[in-house]
């Protein structure tokens, strides 16, 4: 699953209209953390970032993500 995600991710970058600004989060237990990129606008280490996810042993709960997602586009 972490896969596809990763593909999915990625295939998302690739289709954002230039100078779009992105924001890779990771999600685990009952948090979520901004990994970067540093500069918003830099899409290679966007994709680096993805790539190097890897998967944890901690529970998943998608809404702190899903609530950093938005206040990070709220800000972005």
């Amino acid at each position: 699953r972490l896969d596809r995600a990763k593909e999915a991710a990625l295939a998302v970058l690739d289709a954002l209209p230039d100078n779009s600004s992105v924001q890779v989060l990771a999600c685990s237990g009952d948090a979520a953390r901004p990994l970067g990129p540093v500069n918003r606008f830099n899409r290679d280490q966007a994709r680096q970032l993805i790539a190097a996810l890897e998967t944890t042993s901690l529970p998943g709960d998608l809404l702190p993500g899903i609530t950093a997602a938005l206040a990070s586009a709220e800000t972005g």
